[in-house]
């Protein structure tokens, strides 16, 4: 099995104990199991917050998917995305953590924090835990702190920086992202916020690399460690003072404390400091040590106690050092000592009148370390994984669904197409799902898988088909209704209704996405009936359709057709409140057996650009100095006078590009447009999603219109600062403060419009990853197909 073990280097570089246990894990796997090991190490500077961010994210975004499994130990490596991923924990970021407290500063932001500091704080907490909201914490982090004004909220350490590295921390260690917990001890697995709640964590001691023998003298009292506040050397500095005798203190070592812990040692000539020493002379110090001091404050786990029992030698440390004390019995192997110089020197004391205690502490250290071994620690991490046949579902459970359509899915283009193909391919993670569409006569057909567990089969129109809808859409004034033409004679379409039937009698949900394929197999054995309603469809082609004799037959029609459905099914799927409301009274039906599964944003489609790389794709595509003012419009009614509010606004603001995508363009090919404004057409996806890269705001002037707004979320998962009339920011109920709002006027729009060009981006730039959030909590197919799968019983 190949295995990555994970690992930040430090910025500067420095050896420590998190060094020593990657590389005598890795030598480890490599020289003493069947596994092949690789060490993969990321420079992560920690200065401020902006380089924090960024060495969460580049772990983030490493591929190891060609490794069977990855171990990490420490922030911010754990945030590697691997389906075997095993966490060895050495510590957190301290002092965002366990240590935080010695900081002398408040838990909560200070209350007069920016509004948008404030806001990014009170959002924090609702990802806690979700993979899915990473892109957009990054972004929003990264977006704050270059704002020059927030420097004094986003020290490290400060209440808002600790509160962004617990949510990072809480999104890598989710028990959604983690296969296997372990500590390197019992101190580390019991400290407060280390590990998910319900997470089991097994504390497993590694020993020390240092290659170290059970030999040598007694001559001197030994320590060895950074020369810094938390190891406390200090204390055994003014312990030294109150013990008798020419035992020395020798001290190994360098920090920021050496200079102070020197001056305050020079009366003393039994104290030495010798500096950094390598391994090679740190084994030699341990072999003629008579005893180790280490009185560090709550230590993860500590290897100078293994280093010192393997050298057969007793420890001196404290009751609150934390991992020590799991192996310093006091009185057997060593002492441990209320943390205070007074204790310690007592403990010396004994130690310097009785080498003889010494070496016999020392021998029983010696046996208290020899059960802890790397092959222990192997035996606790590496797992193989779950081979496919053991990890995915079997057959038992999986329902039969047959989805019926006059349009194919695949690939998905249009709103209907894309709500079909998204939502039911999440659906057919669990249950098998078919669905059987109407293709253009002009087409060949086809019977394929288009996502896993997602079949399509496709049946071409037929001649006779074709005809029938040239005639029904000449009756009215040649409006498009191919998919009422096939609800009115089903029959003209005997190999569509065949296979339709065939499917439905043998599935266990057969689901009528659009009302108007239903009547091909109204006749059928059908276990349990959905209706999927898209739209309030009598409504919307009651206003589509003139208002004449032919016309008000087809809106007959379709009427019928879906107050049959509305009686006759089990579930109703709803795509917003209105239109539940709307079908509900109007048919009498029961409210029991409707829900709502809104349209979504394909999220891996659409890709969200911070500021940073929208300024970069501006760039490229030559828009750097120019605002430009995205929309998004298809030929229909409530987007032609969304286009019109912009057409009328376009003089007012000659430095503005405004930008019309779609097809609506084609309603104004006659017309003279102002000189900034562009008409591009229909697009594919990929332009689209290039166009909202590079859009400085997308502006969403709807004033009419039913169902939900999908150009709305798309404009939010993008990443586009959105300008919305208030009724266009129709179905995101709790997004106002995300947006930027007017109100239904032209005029408003203006003005608007006009504030926002005003804006600094600095302060634009604080509500775009937070509408992604929005989107992304709210609006992702992953969601929505949840409230469908919930109700498949």
């Amino acid at each position: 099995m190949s295995i990555a073990l994970v690992a930040p280097s430090s910025v500067p570089f420095v050896i420590g104990g998190a060094e020593n246990l990657w590389w005598s894990l890795l030598r480890h796997i490599n020289e003493n199991t069947q596994h092949r090991a690789e060490l993969i190490k990321l420079p992560s500077p920690e200065s401020d917050l902006r380089s924090l961010v960024d060495s969460y994210a580049a772990f983030s975004r490493l591929d190891l998917s060609h490794f069977d499994q990855v171990i990490s130990t420490k922030y911010p490596a754990w945030m590697i995305r691997h389906p075997n991923h095993v966490v060895y924990l050495q510590h957190r970021l301290r002092g965002l953590y366990d240590t935080y407290h010695f900081c002398g500063l408040p838990d909560d932001l200070p209350a007069d924090a920016p509004a948008q500091l404030r806001a990014l704080w009170d959002w924090m907490p609702t990802i806690r835990g979700r993979r899915e909201g990473l892109g957009t914490l990054l972004a929003a982090l990264r977006a704050v702190a270059e704002v020059d004004g927030f420097a004094p909220w986003l020290g490290l350490p400060s209440p808002f920086v600790r509160r962004a590295v617990h949510t990072l921390d809480s999104i890598g260690l989710a028990t959604t992202q983690v296969a296997r917990y372990a500590a390197i001890s019992k101190t580390v697995a019991r400290r407060e916020d280390y590990f998910p709640a319900g997470a089991s964590v097994h504390a497993v001691s590694h020993p020390s690399g240092l290659p170290v023998a059970p030999s040598g003298r007694y001559d001197y009292f030994f320590t060895a460690s950074r020369l810094d506040g938390p190891k406390r050397i200090e204390m055994m500095v003014r312990a030294m003072a109150s013990v008798r005798g020419e035992v020395p203190l020798v001290i190994a070592g360098t920090g920021p404390e050496e200079a102070r812990l020197k001056e305050l040692a020079k009366g003393d000539p039994r104290i030495r400091f010798v500096g950094y020493v390598n391994d090679e002379a740190l084994s030699r110090w341990y072999a003629d040590a008579r005893a180790v001091l280490y009185v560090p404050y709550d230590e993860d786990m500590g290897l100078i106690t293994f280093e010192a029992m393997q050298a057969a030698k007793p420890v001196v440390t404290v009751r609150d050092a934390g991992g020590p004390t799991e192996f310093v019995e006091d009185g057997v192997n060593g002492f441990c000592v209320d943390p205070e110089p007074a204790a310690l020197a007592r403990a010396l004391q004994a130690l310097a009148d009785s080498p003889e205690l010494a070496q016999r502490m020392g021998q029983e250290g010696l046996r208290r370390v020899a059960a802890v071994s790397w092959d222990k620690v192997c035996e606790a991490l590496i797992h193989e994984p779950e081979s496919a046949a053991q990890a995915g579902r079997g057959s038992d459970g999986r329902k039969r669904i047959t989805i019926l359509s006059t349009f194919p899915s695949y690939p998905p283009k249009g709103g209907g197409q894309a709500r079909i193909y998204h939502l039911w391919r999440r659906v057919a993670r669990l249950h098998d799902v078919t669905i059987v569409a109407l293709g253009p006569s002009d087409s060949p057909g086809s019977d394929a898988f288009v996502a896993p567990g997602l079949r399509e089969i496709v049946i071409p129109k037929n001649a006779e088909q074709d005809r029938h809808e040239q005639e029904i859409s000449a009756s009215v004034d040649w409006v498009p209704c191919a998919d009422a033409a096939f609800a009115l004679a089903p029959e003209l379409a005997p190999d569509y209704a065949r296979v339709a039937v065939e499917h439905a009698e043998r599935s266990d949900i057969v689901v009528a996405s659009h009302p108007y394929a239903y009547p091909a197999v109204r006749d059928a054995r059908i276990g349990e009936l959905w209706y999927e309603a898209h739209n309030d469809e009598t409504r919307m082609k009651a206003s589509m359709y003139p208002a004449t004799a032919q016309g008000e037959k087809l809106v007959q029609a379709i009427d019928a057709i879906e107050r049959e459905l509305c009686e006759r099914s089990q579930r109703i799927v709803c795509v917003s409140e209105s239109d539940l409301d709307s079908l509900s009274q109007r048919y009498r039906a029961d409210r029991g057996k409707f829900f709502i599964a809104a349209n979504g944003v394909d999220l891996d489609s659409v890709h969200y650009r911070d500021p940073e790389q929208r300024r970069e794709l501006q760039q490229r595509l030559g828009l750097a100095d120019r605002t430009v003012a995205l929309v998004l419009a298809s030929w229909h009614g409530p987007n032609l006078e969304a286009v019109e509010t912009i057409l009328a606004a376009a003089p007012s603001f000659p430095d503005v590009d405004f930008v019309v995508v779609g097809s609506a363009g084609g309603a104004f090919s006659e017309r003279e447009l102002p000189q900034n404004v562009s008409m591009v057409g229909a697009v594919s996806d990929e332009e689209k999603d290039l166009l909202l890269g590079s859009a400085t705001v997308a502006l969403n002037p709807m004033t009419s219109g039913g169902g939900s707004n999908l150009k709305l979320l798309d404009y939010m998962a993008s990443g586009a600062p959105v300008l919305t009339s208030q009724y266009g920011r129709r179905g995101v109920a709790g997004a106002d403060e995300l947006l930027w709002l007017y109100d239904d006027s032209s005029e408003s729009f203006v003005r608007e419009l006009r504030a926002f060009c005003a804006t600094p981006e600095d302060q634009r730039r604080i509500r775009v990853p937070l509408a992604r959030d929005y989107v992304e909590r709210n609006f992702s197919w992953s969601i929505i197909a949840g409230e469908v799968l919930r109700r498949i019983v």
